[in-house]
């Protein structure tokens, strides 16, 4: 027997509940959403949610997919044993330099509060800059499900007094420096660019060049907050609403936008 997920939108097969664009398994035929699973296979509705991140658009056997669940399952003990020796929220702002106001709106932003804690607490000691001027500079990252490096000019001079603009504006960068490969290379390498066919069709122009790759990453970024299970309705609709306050958005960034926000708030 073999097991398989994939992103569907219907309705899951055991309690009815619509699936919209979320990853769900599939067995003997049958769509079953994260939390139905979770309860025929006996795990937590993490465990069985990182599973189906992992598996999704492919497909393994029911043993495999058994083994899978299990190993997952000791890495979730492994990061609870962990999650006990997080700070607590007074010093956790110490050490990350913002200040406890500040980490507790952040947090708020999150259905987990102790697993962000404990992202929040690795990066402290991870040895980057994690804050500048009391505010967070390092944002986290739906599609790296992590917490990832700042833009010191974006939180300072693009938008100092909207952080969920900066949030958004950081990612974009992220994405265009660490999710996909093709836009540094042109840039860097000459050969590489001349057979980029994108980039010849542009005039070679680093702006509009720019502006196309930044729509794509904000369609992809949006798509990540709408589908990720640790931010809140709340954040995911400011944050997708924070879109419209960046440069040059296209009309497919701006109609995924309104599409997501209409979903989020029906």
């Amino acid at each position: 027997m073999s097991v398989s997920a994939r992103v569907v939108s219907g309705a899951c097969s055991v309690c009815g509940r619509r699936l919209e664009g979320e990853c769900s398994l599939i067995i003997l035929g049958r769509c079953l959403c994260c939390d139905c699973a979770s309860a025929l296979f006996k795990v937590e509705r993490q465990v069985m949610g990182e599973a189906l991140r992992a598996l999704c658009g492919g497909s393994i056997s029911l043993c495999e997919f058994t083994s899978l669940l299990r190993d997952i399952e000791k890495r979730w003990e492994k990061r609870r044993r962990s999650l006990s020796a997080v700070p607590d929220e007074g010093e956790l702002a110490r050490l990350l330099g913002v200040s406890e106001e500040f980490l507790t709106w952040l947090l708020s932003n999150f259905t987990n509060r102790r697993v962000i804690a404990w992202k929040l607490w690795q990066a402290s000691r991870a040895g980057v800059q994690t804050s500048l001027g009391g505010r967070l500079l390092i944002t986290y990252c739906p599609l790296c499900k992590d917490f990832v490096d700042g833009s010191v000019y974006l939180l300072t001079e693009a938008f100092p007094d909207d952080y969920y603009a900066y949030w958004i504006a950081n990612l974009v960068k992220h994405y265009r420096h660490e999710h996909i490969r093709y836009y540094d290379l042109t840039l860097s390498n000459p050969r590489y660019a001349r057979k980029n066919m994108e980039w010849r069709r542009l005039g070679e122009s680093y702006e509009e060049f720019k502006k196309i790759v930044n729509n794509r990453a904000k369609r992809q970024i949006m798509r990540g907050v709408y589908r990720d299970e640790n931010l809140t309705r709340d954040a995911k609709v400011r944050l997708i609403r924070a879109v419209f306050k960046l440069q040059h958005n296209d009309e497919k960034t701006e109609d995924l936008a309104k599409r997501l926000l209409r979903k989020l708030l029906s």
